[in-house]
C-alpha cells in the first residue's frame, strides 16, 4: 500500500516531471494529487468496495422532535437497523431490528393514529421543503422507520419512560459509507493492497491525456486488466463477509 505522495511521486516520474518531497511542492503535484482523488472516487463508487461497508450510529436531534434521527453524512446506503430496546427495568440490552417502510405507506400507517390519544403526540417538521405534521407513540420503542430524502429518519414511537428522545448510542446501522480521502502526504487510500495498481494505472491514464494530451496505452490497459481483477477478486472472507456473519450471528 501506498501514500498519496508516492503515487504522485511515480505518476510524476512517468510524465518525466520535476521530483517532489510534498505533493504541495509543485502546481503539477497538486494537480496530479486531485486526479488521483477523482479516480480513487470512481473506484470506490463503480466498484462498490466491500471494505466501504461498515457498521455505524445514526444522529439524534432533540426532545422537540424525538422520533427523528439523520444518518451521517457519509452515509451512502442504509442497509439495516437495530435500535437498543432495553427499557429502565430491565438489566440486558436488547438489540432489536427496525423494520423499514416506504415513506407513504409510513405516512398512512402514521395519519391512522388518534391524535387525541394520551399515548400520542405531535410536532411539525419540515421534510423535503415542506411542513409535515408528524405523529407517534410516546409509550413504547419504535418498530418502524423510513425516510423521504435519503437523511432524515423518521421512526413510528419511542418510550418517554426510558429516554427523552431516541439516542445516537441506542443505534446500530449497517450500510454503505462514503470513504474519506484527505490530500495529505502520509494518507494512505482506503483500498486493498491489490487494487492500488488500479488506483495507479487509472491516474496515470489520465494524467497523461489531460497534462500530455496523450494516451499512456499500457497504463490503460493495465487499468481494464485491473478493473476485471477487482471485479472477481473484490470479496475477502475475513473482509466483507465477516462483518455479515458477526450480524447474523449476533444481531439477528
Amino acid at each position: 500500500r501506498l501514500t498519496l505522495l508516492e503515487i504522485v511521486q511515480e505518476i510524476l516520474s512517468s510524465m518525466n516531471s520535476d521530483e517532489v518531497n510534498s505533493i504541495n511542492d509543485t502546481e503539477r503535484a497538486q494537480a496530479v494529487a486531485l486526479i488521483v482523488r477523482r479516480v480513487f472516487d470512481d473506484i470506490a463508487h463503480r466498484a462498490n468496495l466491500p471494505e466501504h461497508w461498515d457498521f455505524f450510529e445514526l444522529d439524534a436531534t432533540s426532545s422537540t422532535t424525538p422520533t427523528v434521527m439523520t444518518l451521517p453524512t457519509e452515509c451512502i446506503f442504509l442497509e439495516s437497523l437495530k435500535y437498543n430496546k432495553k427499557l429502565v427495568t430491565e438489566t440486558n440490552a436488547n438489540w432489536s431490528p427496525i423494520f423499514f417502510l416506504e415513506w407513504q405507506d409510513f405516512i398512512n400507517r402514521m395519519y391512522g393514529l388518534t391524535s387525541s390519544a394520551t399515548n400520542v403526540a405531535t410536532a411539525e417538521k419540515t421534510v423535503n421543503g415542506h411542513t409535515l405534521t408528524l405523529y407517534w407513540e410516546n409509550n413504547k420503542m419504535p418498530d418502524y422507520y423510513t425516510t423521504s430524502d435519503d437523511y432524515t429518519v423518521l421512526f413510528d414511537s419511542y418510550a418517554t419512560a426510558t429516554e427523552a428522545n431516541l439516542q445516537k448510542n441506542k443505534t446500530l446501522a449497517f450500510g454503505r459509507l462514503d470513504p474519506t480521502f484527505t490530500l495529505s502526504d502520509t494518507y494512505t487510500p482506503d483500498l486493498d493492497t491489490e487494487q492500488f495498481s488500479l488506483l495507479i494505472n487509472e491516474s496515470k491514464a489520465l494524467a497523461f491525456a489531460e497534462f500530455k494530451q496523450t494516451t499512456h496505452s499500457i497504463a490503460e490497459r493495465n487499468a481494464r486488466r485491473g478493473w476485471i481483477h477487482l471485479q472477481n477478486n473484490k470479496r475477502r472472507r475475513n473482509n466483507f463477509w465477516f462483518a455479515f456473519v458477526f450480524w447474523e450471528d449476533n444481531f439477528n
